[in-house]
């Protein structure tokens, strides 16, 4: 949504026009919430007779979700590209921490792993 005002025209003489109202725009989490049921339903612009089945479907696992989170035992969904990135940056936060490599090749590591820096064949290109 557009952050913006709705207008309203009223054609009644004896009505006066209210204050426009504030269109609120949608936070990071109702975004990723409506992103996650319009994936389960392979499709967006979900009507509303395909939603509710999805709604009821969320509200029988929430009980069971805040249990496991509370105790600690709910794991994040995530794909193994970035399950993959993120060890080789934890590896290399150990590394740095014992003081095996230093911040300079630190740096350059963690910005060759996200795509950010020189790939080998440039980096050997510049030297």
């Amino acid at each position: 949504m557009v952050r913006g005002e709705l207008e309203l025209e009223w054609t009644c003489h004896g009505c006066q026009q209210p204050d426009p109202a504030p269109v609120q725009q949608l936070d990071d989490s109702t975004t990723s919430w409506l992103r996650r049921f319009n994936g389960r339903a392979d499709r967006a612009d979900l009507a509303f007779y395909v939603l509710v089945p999805l709604l009821l479907e969320e509200a029988a696992t929430v009980k069971q979700q805040v249990t496991l989170v509370s105790e600690n035992l709910l794991n994040r969904r995530q794909r193994s590209i970035y399950i993959s990135i993120h060890s080789r940056l934890f590896w290399l936060w150990e590394q740095y921490e014992d003081e095996e490599i230093t911040m300079a090749a630190f740096l350059k590591s963690c910005s060759t792993i996200s795509g950010l820096g020189p790939t080998p064949i440039s980096a050997m290109q510049n030297d």
